[in-house]
Formats: C-alpha cells, sequence, structure tokens
C-alpha cells in the first residue's frame, strides 16, 4: 500500500467516525422513545386491570349462558336455534401477554380484539407535521370481523353466525378458551394458546355434533382493516396487500387497486393480511383450507377514511372435529418469517424476479453484515457504495479513457461538420468512421451503467420493504425506510408533496453538476435536433425524479447522492492526475494506420446509417 492510498483509508476512517458521531440519537430522540415505552406501559397496566377483574370468569359465567328461556326473543329462537340463550350477554375483554405480545380478546364472537407488538411503535403525524408516537397494534379496527359460519339444521337457513355471539369463556395465563353448547350437547369451541417469547399464537376449533358434510362445512368470514402505522401513507398503501399460499405458489392481490380472487378445490396454507412491515397471518397446521374466496377494497385517493385497505378472506374448512392453525401477529423480518417455513417470507415485498432474489440473498445479508460491523445503516450504505464503485472501477476507468480519446479527436469530428455541415447522416457516417480507423468506441462508457443497473432497481424496492431500516435515523433524515424532510411547504404540490426532502434535492442538484461537467468534456454528436433534446435531457431528467424521489425512502437517496458524489470524485481524479491526455493523442496516432477489424455490432451499425443516408439521398432526387 503507497502513501496516498493510506491517507485515502486513513481519511475514509475519519469520516465514518465522524458520521456515526452526528448519528448518535438526540435528547428528543431519547424522550420520545422513553415516551413510547410508557404508553406501552400504559397500555398494559390497563390491560392487567381489565385481565384481573375477569380472570375469574370461566365455563360457569352466568352472564353468557342459560338466561330463561322468556328472555330469549322469537327472532332469536329462529335465527340460532338451539344456541339461541347465546344471543344474549354482556361483551367481556381478556387478555393473553408475551415478552412480544400483548393480545385482547373478546367473548362477544370469541375473537381477537386488539394485538400490540410491545417492541414497535408507529409514527404517524398530525396535520401540523408533530411526530405522533404509540405502540404498533394490530386487529383493532372496530369494523374488524372474524366470524364463523356453522352448519345447523334447525337454524334459519340452516346455519348460524359467530359474530354476535357471547362465548362462555375460560382463562389461564397462556390459554383462552371460548365455547358455545346446546343442551343435546352440540357444542363449537375455540382455543388460543400464546407461545412464550414468540409471535405466535395456536389456534384451534373443535366441534362436536355440527351438520358437517361435504357441502355444508364451517366457514370463516374474516375482514381486516389495514391501518396505518408509518408517517409516509400514500407509500404504505402501495407496499399493503393480501397474500396467500397454495400448494403450488405464494400469490397476492393488487397492491394499487381493487382486486378479487377465487380460489376453488385448491389447498390453502395460509393467508396473510400485510402491512408495508408489518403481517396478521392464519397459518394451517394439519389440514388446508379447501376453499377461499380473497378480495382488496382500496379507497380513492380524495376519500378520508382511517383505514389503508381491506382485505377480505372466506375460508372453507374441511370436514373435521379438530383444526389446528397459528396466528403469526408479526413484523416482516426476514430471518423470523422464513424460520416458519412455507414461503412466508415472501410476504415482504422484495419482489418476485432477478430483483427480489438480488435483494433476499445478496443486498440484504451483506447490508446486515456491514451493519453489525459498524454499527450504523447509513455509514453502511455509503461502504456498499465504495465497495461497488471500488469493483467497478476497472470499468469505469476503460469509460473515461473512451470519454478522454473521444475529447482528443474533438478537432477532427469539428472538421468533419464543418464539411458535411448540410449533412447531418452524412456526418454520424464519417464520425462513425473517424471513431473506427482511430479504434474509439463511442459505446464505450455504457458498461459500467448497465451493470449497476440490476443494483439500482433491486435497492428501489429493498429500502422500503426491509424493516431493519425502519425508524433508523442518519444525519438529518430520521427514518431511513420513510422519507426525510427539512420543512414543509404550506401547501401541496401534486406528485411532489408538501415537504422538501434535502437528500432526494441533493442528489437532483450533483446529477446535474455531473451532467454539466460531463458535457464540457464530451462532444455530443452532430449537433442535430435529436442530439440536442438528449442534450437538454441530461439536466431536465434529474429535476425530473427529484419530484418522484421527494417522498421515497430516504436511504435510497442517500444511497444515490453518495453514489453521485464517489461518481463525481472518482471522475475527476482519474481525468486530473491518472489519464495523460498527450500519451492518449500518441497511442491513438500510432493506432491510425493499423488494419482495423469490424465488430458485427460496428458493421451492422454502420450500414444502417449508410442505408439511411441512401434513402436520404433518394427523397432529395425525388424532390
Amino acid at each position: 500500500m503507497d502513501k496516498k492510498q493510506l491517507i485515502g483509508f486513513v481519511l475514509i476512517f475519519i469520516i465514518l467516525i465522524a458520521i456515526n458521531f452526528i448519528n448518535k440519537p438526540s435528547e428528543e430522540e431519547l424522550a420520545q422513545q422513553k415516551k413510547m415505552q410508557d404508553s406501552i406501559a400504559l397500555v398494559q397496566q390497563q390491560k392487567n386491570d381489565i385481565k384481573s377483574t375477569d380472570s375469574s370468569i370461566n365455563f360457569q359465567n352466568t352472564d353468557s349462558i342459560s338466561p330463561d328461556s322468556n328472555m330469549v326473543s322469537d327472532k332469536d329462537k329462529l335465527t340460532y336455534a338451539s344456541f339461541a340463550s347465546y344471543a344474549m350477554g354482556k361483551e367481556k375483554e381478556f387478555t393473553l401477554e408475551n415478552e412480544n405480545l400483548l393480545i385482547t380478546f373478546t367473548n362477544k364472537g370469541g375473537k381477537i380484539k386488539d394485538v400490540i407488538l410491545k417492541k414497535y411503535n408507529s409514527w404517524l403525524e398530525d396535520e401540523n407535521h408533530e411526530k405522533i408516537v404509540k405502540p404498533v397494534e394490530l386487529l383493532n379496527n372496530p369494523n374488524d370481523n372474524f366470524e364463523f359460519t356453522l352448519p345447523v339444521s334447525d337454524a334459519l337457513n340452516g346455519n348460524i353466525k359467530t359474530g354476535n355471539i357471547y362465548f362462555e369463556t375460560d382463562v389461564s395465563s397462556d390459554k383462552i378458551t371460548f365455547k358455545i353448547q346446546d343442551a343435546k350437547g352440540v357444542f363449537f369451541k375455540q382455543t388460543y394458546t400464546l407461545n412464550p417469547d414468540s409471535y405466535e399464537l395456536e389456534y384451534s376449533i373443535e366441534q362436536f355434533g355440527l351438520n358437517l358434510n361435504n357441502d355444508n362445512n364451517i366457514k370463516l368470514n374474516w375482514d381486516v382493516y389495514l391501518m396505518p402505522l408509518e408517517k409516509a401513507q400514500q407509500y404504505e398503501n402501495t407496499y399493503s396487500t393480501l397474500f396467500y399460499k397454495t400448494e403450488s405458489k405464494v400469490k397476492h392481490l393488487s397492491y394499487t387497486s381493487k382486486d378479487d380472487e377465487k380460489v376453488d378445490k385448491n389447498k390453502i396454507l395460509w393467508v396473510s393480511n400485510v402491512n408495508q412491515f408489518f403481517n396478521t397471518t392464519l397459518m394451517t397446521s394439519d389440514n388446508p383450507f379447501q376453499s377461499a374466496d380473497f378480495e382488496v377494497i382500496s379507497h380513492d385517493k380524495d376519500e378520508k377514511v382511517d383505514y389503508l385497505k381491506i382485505c377480505k378472506s372466506n375460508l372453507e374448512f374441511p370436514p373435521t372435529d379438530n383444526f389446528k392453525m397459528k396466528f403469526l401477529l408479526a413484523p416482516n423480518e426476514f430471518n423470523l418469517l422464513k424460520s416458519y417455513g412455507s414461503d412466508l417470507d415472501m410476504v415482504i415485498a422484495y419482489g418476485w424476479n432477478i430483483f427480489g432474489s438480488i435483494n433476499r440473498w445478496i443486498i440484504r445479508p451483506f447490508f446486515l453484515f456491514l451493519n453489525n460491523i459498524v454499527g450504523s445503516m447509513g455509514i453502511a450504505i455509503i461502504i456498499l457504495i465504495f465497495i461497488i464503485k471500488g469493483l467497478l472501477y476497472p470499468l469505469n476507468y476503460k469509460m473515461l479513457m473512451s470519454s478522454t480519446k473521444m475529447q482528443v479527436l474533438k478537432p477532427e469530428i469539428d472538421k468533419i461538420k464543418e464539411k458535411t455541415k448540410d449533412d447531418t447522416q452524412q456526418q454520424q457516417i464519417k464520425t462513425m468512421e473517424l471513431y473506427r480507423k482511430y479504434g474509439v468506441s463511442p459505446f464505450g462508457g455504457c458498461l459500467p451503467m448497465v451493470l449497476q443497473m440490476p443494483i439500482w432497481f433491486a435497492l428501489f424496492r429493498f429500502f422500503p420493504a426491509t424493516i431493519e431500516f425502519r425508524h433508523v435515523p442518519f444525519l438529518w433524515a430520521d427514518d431511513l425506510s420513510s422519507y426525510e424532510s427539512i420543512a414543509y411547504l404550506p401547501f401541496n404540490i401534486p406528485m411532489y408533496g408538501s415537504h422538501v426532502s434535502l437528500f432526494a434535492l441533493l442528489w437532483g442538484i450533483s446529477s446535474v453538476i455531473y451532467a454539466h461537467y460531463n458535457m464540457k468534456t464530451m462532444d455530443m454528436g452532430a449537433g442535430s435536433s435529436q442530439t440536442q433534446a438528449m442534450k437538454y435531457m441530461q439536466y431536465i431528467m434529474p429535476v425530473f425524479f427529484i419530484v418522484f424521489f421527494n417522498s421515497y425512502a430516504s436511504g435510497l437517496n442517500v444511497y444515490m447522492f453518495f453514489s453521485n458524489l464517489f461518481t463525481i470524485l472518482q471522475t475527476i481524479i482519474t481525468k486530473r492526475f491518472i489519464i495523460d491526455e498527450d500519451k492518449v493523442r500518441a497511442k491513438l496516432e500510432l493506432k491510425k494506420d493499423k488494419p482495423k477489424k469490424k465488430s458485427s455490432f460496428s458493421q451492422r451499425l454502420e450500414e444502417a446509417m449508410k442505408q439511411q443516408q441512401a434513402l436520404a439521398d433518394q427523397k432529395k432526387k425525388g424532390k
């Protein structure tokens, strides 16, 4: 290692230490964390109060069973038949809790009423852009529905629905059971068991005496209103939908519009209602569901509602006395979901194609490896850029060498332009002949950009889907998975929004600067209107993309901005201190008179240009 390289590495090390120091949480951020912990403690205390009040309730609870038969209405007797007594009662709540979850149940319908993920908090903003920090809650919308249709032969329409039934309840420290039973011993029972230190809730249904057969089974109607949990709700809405798994593959409904699918006579292993970073999943254990109807309902952008989307699942159970399942009420953390098997990790929106594979098996583990070393996801992004630029530098050097060769040939190109100024196609042909004569390829700079494109496309999906970036600060950005803002506008600009993202702005400015630098050192061809349009597009495109990336995940904007800085720095150093124009000019003169072998691409390109020239000549003669 020479002296210059050693100095370079020392400077980089000092910069990383400085950034890490700047990135330390402020007193305000520590106060927000304390506030969030106090909120969880308060909710937990309230749930404990409810639990201590109701913990003595069991299957002998007279509030929900065996009221006087005269008190049961004729309508309830007709609707619920022998289970009519359960149509009357008082709603009561019960809780189960472990290190990760605080789950509230209700005896009305025997279902989950609320789930708190104790280790996570939601970040929302009010109308004044003030941050609202609360524990993450799932399945807590009052309109959520978890209702069974049970085949009971003497009931109206031959079935009863459990949504408005008050179940008998039995509670222990880790288990809660809801049951209804008639005088003949026919019963239906739901059992929830919370595993310690996990996000898993064991769930089973049992029945005896119901009118089950192949055409008349137990059905479940599960409606989930996905609630906003992130600051960038428009973007969160884009990454929220319903997933399900058949024996053959994982599928999902539309991310962006209303959608529905019917799965008939096909085994369904799980269904998952997925937010950007969290999911509520119902998985089968032994027997799969035998058919289902799925639907996602999206609201209009201008419609004021308190939810993102509605996910509807109508599931049919096979005829059995005991059906075992499990709920997963969890963050979309790759290794956690992967541990459950059955391709559950596919609910993370990394993409289905080659870019999704790059994210899952290359970028994600590499980022986590770097983060474990430096302790900062922001610095890990910069190190990744440094590594990628280092690996691609040989190709970038060739690109810059090709650019220098074209710059050296600019006087010759100017002569061609002067001789053929009234014939742009002839200019192009003569210019290509000049490049071939000196062994220069005008496409020599394309390869580095092409090789980086899969990484760019992968990172486009990676940052807003990876929970490890959620609420992680870096410099002035408080959340690398969401947009950052240094100021808010008093009005909303279509597509742009009402906030100003500094990283997006810096990326756009650096892109314009780099484009201007390249324009000064590159020849843009024959000066046709198309060439001039392409020249101006070099400036217009960054401005356009600022509008798009202003509301995008700041992690990607950090990557793009620092990638631009590395590229500019690499270009300036290479052109000023490594590439010698005089030596390049001398080498070109040596190559000038040597015989050249045309590549097949060059031959096809030259033939196409000559054909265009011939057509142009014919048109002139026709006139």
